[in-house]
């Protein structure tokens, strides 16, 4: 499966600096790097938006699209994209957000919280379904923020620069798509390439019937004649060759193949 990692943020756009001067940028960038390494070797491919400090793009609205257009024109399956969030007392460490309505995007949004909250240890923020997440509705593909907020507190940013946690929680991340990637997409790229199979089939079954009408109405016209028709005496009856009490309610359909 090819993964797009998003790390949010550059060197024109550093986002939250925390009380240790650690910025956003920086701490999404080590992020997003690790969970490459992971995501490889559980078999994924993976594309990453940045791989350094410097944004191509001349403004940060620039760069946004610039993201979303590397997300889809290299063919991603799905985004996860990586941000930061001030740290406040009591309201947890650690939200997930996914686009309101997109079935795909909240059961991965699910999963990657319920890892992280089963790994990690962090109180939780929850799943939120948000309206307003512009990178993530432009990519049309199943695509997730994962927020830690973990800045503003020196103890928990502490934790963005340890080797041991950050392998913790980058594995939760890549183990949480992997089950994702099992239950829900598998199941839901079969059921669509069924649908366009049975399309397909469809299609073939109603274009071979047509043409088997087509060829019978041939096979039943009259030949041909030079001879004109005589026409009718004013005074003669004219007489229909349709029996009385034949049934002219019921006429030949196609029936379609039902698509479960």
């Amino acid at each position: 499966m090819r993964i797009c990692v998003d790390p949010g943020h550059s060197a024109i756009e550093p986002g939250i600096v925390g009380s240790t001067q650690l910025s956003e940028a920086d701490a999404v960038l080590r992020f997003a790097l690790l969970l490459k390494q992971y995501l490889n070797k559980l078999g994924h491919e993976v594309v990453l938006t940045r791989t350094d400090e410097q944004a191509p793009a001349e403004s940060p609205r620039q760069d946004l699209k610039r993201r979303g257009s590397i997300a889809r024109y290299m063919g991603c399956q799905a985004l996860l994209s990586i941000h930061g969030a001030s740290a406040t007392a009591g309201s947890g460490e650690v939200a997930v957000r996914y686009p309101q309505g997109e079935g795909l995007s909240a059961q991965l949004a699910v999963l990657v919280y319920k890892h992280l909250m089963e790994k990690t240890a962090l109180a939780g923020r929850g799943v939120i379904a948000s309206y307003e997440t512009g990178l993530l509705r432009s990519v049309r593909i199943p695509a997730i923020q994962v927020e830690l907020a973990l800045f503003g507190d020196p103890d928990l940013e502490a934790l963005l620069q340890d080797a041991e946690w950050l392998d913790t929680a980058t594995r939760a991340c890549g183990e949480a798509v992997t089950e994702w990637q099992a239950r829900y997409w598998t199941r839901w790229t079969i059921g669509e390439s069924e649908v366009n199979e049975r399309t397909q089939t469809e299609s073939a079954v109603n274009a071979d019937e047509t043409e088997e009408l087509s060829d019978a109405s041939d096979d039943a016209a009259p030949a041909d004649t030079d001879e004109p028709m005589a026409a009718p005496a004013d005074n003669a009856q004219t007489t229909s060759t349709v029996p009385e009490d034949a049934d002219m309610s019921r006429s030949k359909t196609v029936s379609p193949i039902a698509v479960h």
